[in-house]
């Protein structure tokens, strides 16, 4: 069997170390073509990837919103990212389209096309199932890859509150951020776009196979500030009649942080608690089977394109605050 072709999509709005890795990481692993929609404009980005092979950068402008098939732009991140894969998916010339997010890496060592190969053409799309990252008790965090990967908790009604106890309730099957995954889309089946799955086939179809190797990395948070930002951010989308688009774990966090962002000993206090393990608690997801403690670093993958990014916290964060110094200043964020 010839082996798939496939490409990724990703709609980015985040500092220059992050999108670099993602980009260095992702090509690393053999896609056709990463298109990569910058949100807003990056030029230190945009001249980083200028002429990079591999890689179609687009700038969404009002123009091109204007220009677009929903005529403006978006008022949810989502439905940016919605848009920009169905792009993608009715044009290109692979065979499977993967959308995921720049804070997610797909697992290196595994070869992609090997999975999809197996799939039958019954299957529309693949699951990629989720790990994320979390930093083990006493590590200080020095760079932004940090840290090792906690699965899904298996029956969390009955294991998460053994495991997280008060805290259970921050958590989605034991994750920050989603526990679903992502997906790989087949091309030419007429799907729409979702984040997650297509809207078009049913969640627990046979269509969505899991697949048997691959799998994301997924960073929810690469340092505390970025974490806190990016609950404030949310709590601060534009609200529809629709129901929340984020599920009771997520709200929970929201609010909590959109509580006490002017306190900086509670923002420490409330990331740690959600953003890493105790012993007792490694001990519980290593027993189960659900903790990868596995390092990632895509050190490897920047060198193989010639660039030395500064991965450190400190960096990385020193961009955020300059990036997004007007939610700063709003929500008068402590940390």
């Amino acid at each position: 069997m010839a082996r798939p072709i496939w490409d990724v999509v990703a709609t980015v709005d985040e500092p220059v170390p992050l999108v670099l890795a993602f980009v260095a990481h992702t090509l690393s692993l053999g896609p056709r073509c990463l298109h990569l929609y910058l949100d807003r404009p990056n030029p230190a980005v945009q001249d980083a990837l200028a002429g990079v092979e591999g890689v179609k950068v687009t700038l969404c402008t009002d123009e091109y919103w204007a220009a677009s098939a929903r005529k403006k732009r978006p008022p949810l991140h989502v439905g940016r990212q919605k848009e920009n894969a169905r792009q993608v998916y009715e044009a290109t010339p692979a065979d499977w389209m993967v959308s995921i997010d720049c804070d997610e890496f797909l697992s290196s060592g595994v070869d992609l096309a090997a999975d999809l190969a197996e799939q039958g053409p019954e299957v529309t799309f693949m699951r990629i199932p989720v790990r994320e990252r979390v930093l083990p008790v006493g590590l200080a965090q020095g760079g932004i890859f940090d840290g090792v990967f906690r699965l899904p908790v298996p029956q969390y009604g009955q294991n998460g509150p053994k495991i997280y106890g008060d805290d259970a309730g921050f958590y989605r099957q034991g994750m920050t951020g989603h526990a679903i995954g992502k997906s790989a889309f087949r091309v030419g089946r007429g799907l729409q776009m979702c984040i997650h799955a297509p809207l078009n086939a049913p969640q627990n179809s046979p269509q969505g196979v899991v697949g048997s190797r691959a799998f994301l990395r997924h960073f929810d948070g690469l340092t505390m500030l970025h974490y806190a930002l990016k609950l404030l951010r949310r709590a601060r989308e534009p609200q529809f009649k629709a129901p929340p688009r984020h599920g009771p774990a997520r709200m929970a966090q929201m609010a909590v942080m959109e509580e006490i962002a002017r306190d900086p000993a509670m923002v420490v206090q409330m990331v740690e608690r959600v953003k890493r393990l105790t012993d007792e608690q490694a001990a519980a997801l290593r027993a189960m089977g659900v903790l990868d403690e596995r390092h990632f670093d895509p050190s490897a993958a920047l060198a193989g394109l010639g660039w030395a990014v500064d991965l450190s916290v400190a960096a990385f964060d020193a961009e955020l605050r300059a990036r997004d110094a007007g939610l700063l200043e709003e929500t008068g964020l402590g940390v």
